[in-house]
């Protein structure tokens, strides 16, 4: 079994601490939990990559 990289376990911490916020995690999950999930993944990705451009943006710039 692999570990993780700092970096890569400081990310999985942060991921793991907005879900805990955001009330992610369940017991079971339903089909509909994990369409809520995926959804809120899907909406926090398109963030992170929002928030890469505007810093790129703004280093080349």
């Amino acid at each position: 079994m692999e570990k993780l990289d700092p970096d890569q376990l400081q990310f999985v911490e942060i991921l793991a601490k907005l879900m805990m916020e955001h009330e992610v995690f369940r017991e079971e999950y339903s089909e509909e939990d994990f369409r809520e999930v995926i959804t809120w993944l899907r909406k926090l990705r398109s963030q992170i990559d929002i928030t890469i451009e505007m810093l790129e943006e703004r280093q080349g710039g």
